[in-house]
């Protein structure tokens, strides 16, 4: 079979799993066939690999790279552009709507589809989106009954069921942070009608969505919970979203050590969750500011995560009502 048809059969028992917890007939797990399962997503993932172009619509314009949401649409309009891995919708903080979502991610994947060829890069994935609703899954079972009623509709999209987890770190290893932090973890590939998994989100259940000005008093769990709980399910990986955006110079008592603090973060995340590490999300479009004046620690992500065996990857944050940016709504091109 060539790699534009490739199927990825292994992950049958993951589709038939997400039916069965469903109430749906797990025979007809091909109606699923959209939803990426743990080898599908390691593959698309691992060929996007150092390809960051694949992760972004377009370039930002010169005298404008610290601002988000000013990049052009080029990647979009060559079908460049093949995946956004980080999106929130209206079930957590975002205003994307899981119809409007998939009819968007649906359209373009048609489009992208249309100019691949057996010799393209991941060609059975012409378009691939995350699912990252804060600390909750309701996305996801909507995702699941939404594509299993229209699965012709979708067949070129690819969909990752996951949820965006709160951590809290009041050090990372050695180095004391001046307060308790709350950082980012995209849970992915998840079973989101799970007894174990809605028992895992219990404590974010009455909880308001999380802002950037929201840490404080904020449920969360922490990273050695969420290890030990992924280990315990027969699905599911965790990735490190927005490692930059920790800010490590501005958290640590002692800043002169941000370059080792953000080695420790990556590893102690690699020995904590083991094979369940997946990716660290190193091109970041959100990144604004931060990227632009420390290119110093971006290179010590990219270089910790290799000497970790992770894989590296992107996403937009998407929070506004176009799956082409991060916060601003235009109008959807196509």
């Amino acid at each position: 079979m060539s790699d534009l048809n490739r199927t990825f059969p292994e992950d049958e028992p993951y589709r038939r799993q997400l039916l069965t917890e469903a109430g749906l007939n797990p025979e007809l797990h091909a109606r699923i066939r959209s939803i990426v399962g743990p080898s599908e997503m390691r593959a698309i993932v691992k060929a996007f690999q150092n390809q960051v172009s694949f992760y972004q619509p377009g370039e930002r314009p010169t005298g404008r790279e610290r601002e988000v949401d000013t990049h052009s649409l080029e990647n979009v309009y060559s079908g460049q552009f093949r995946a956004n891995l980080h999106i929130h919708t209206r079930h957590s903080d975002g205003r994307l709507s899981i119809s409007t979502l998939l009819r968007q991610s649906a359209i373009y994947a048609d489009r992208v589809a249309s100019s691949l060829t057996e010799m393209s890069v991941a060609p059975y994935a012409p378009f691939t989106i995350g699912i990252a609703d804060h600390n909750r899954v309701e996305g996801c079972v909507e995702v699941i009954q939404r594509i299993y009623e229209s699965p012709r509709r979708f067949r070129n999209l690819r969909i990752i069921l996951g949820s965006e987890v709160t951590i809290r770190f009041n050090a990372i290893g050695p180095f004391p942070l001046k307060n308790k932090r709350h950082a980012h973890f995209l849970m992915q590939c998840i079973l989101p009608q799970n007894p174990k998994l809605e028992e895992f989100f219990l404590p974010f259940a009455d909880a308001l969505p999380p802002t950037h000005r929201s840490f404080a008093g904020a449920p969360s769990v922490t990273l050695s919970q969420a290890a030990q709980f992924l280990k315990t399910q027969k699905f599911g990986l965790l990735s490190v979203a927005h490692p930059l955006r920790l800010q490590l110079r501005r958290i640590l008592v002692e800043p002169q050590y941000q370059t080792e603090a953000m080695r420790q973060y990556i590893h102690l995340f690699k020995i904590l969750l083991g094979s369940r590490a997946f990716y660290v999300e190193a091109f970041y479009q959100a990144y604004t500011g931060n990227l632009a004046t420390n290119m110093v620690e971006f290179r010590t992500i990219l270089e910790t995560a290799a000497a970790e065996h992770l894989l590296v990857a992107g996403g937009m944050d998407t929070h506004g009502n176009n799956i082409f940016f991060s916060n601003i709504s235009p109008r959807f091109p196509f």
